[in-house]
């Protein structure tokens, strides 16, 4: 048997929708995920904000049970799932929602000063702010992980930037956006 639950808010309309992660979380399993509000076409202005939902949609194992929290952010700020970082603790999960540093993630450089910095903490199928975040860390983009094809090597050399060598000699670089 399929079961379907709608993973949205109840009378929000969503822009945008983008997963944070999935974690187990004392036996239910916890789905984060972030909701850019919208507003109706003839409102939206140069100046407009749209509202950003943190979200945690709660499962037991069996995905029987469901219950669902969000916290609210009507500010002009962002959420970048890809700043993110979720980490258990003893009994709760902490989430980081600036921990890497937006500006290596290939957002503007004005990132830092747009991004929700919050400390959340999920527990007992609620989401309730900590604090700010702390200082963010550089994400590391190790070339540990090799792919090979024949004599040709590919890796990641910096966050956007995919390098292929042969012999040592580079055969190709290719900046991604």
């Amino acid at each position: 048997m399929i079961q379907a639950v709608p993973l949205m808010l109840d009378g929000v309309l969503c822009r945008a929708h983008y997963v944070i992660g999935i974690h187990e979380m004392n036996g239910k399993i916890v789905f984060l995920h972030d909701v850019l509000g919208d507003v109706p076409k003839e409102q939206i202005t140069r100046d407009t904000v749209f509202t950003d939902y943190v979200v945690a949609d709660f499962f037991s194992a069996d995905f029987e049970a469901h219950t669902q929290d969000h916290l609210v952010y009507p500010e002009k700020k962002t959420l970048f799932d890809s700043c993110c970082m979720c980490e258990p603790k003893a009994d709760c999960l902490l989430l980081n929602t600036m921990y890497y540093d937006p500006s290596n993630g290939g957002a503007n450089e004005y990132s830092r000063h747009r991004t929700i910095a919050k400390l959340i903490e999920i527990q007992d199928d609620s989401l309730r702010e900590v604090g700010d975040s702390p200082e963010p860390i550089q994400k590391s983009y190790s070339d540990s992980k090799m792919f090979f094809f024949g004599d040709c090597s590919v890796y990641m050399v910096s966050p956007h930037v995919m390098e292929c060598t042969q012999g040592g000699e580079v055969v190709w670089r290719l900046r991604l956006n």
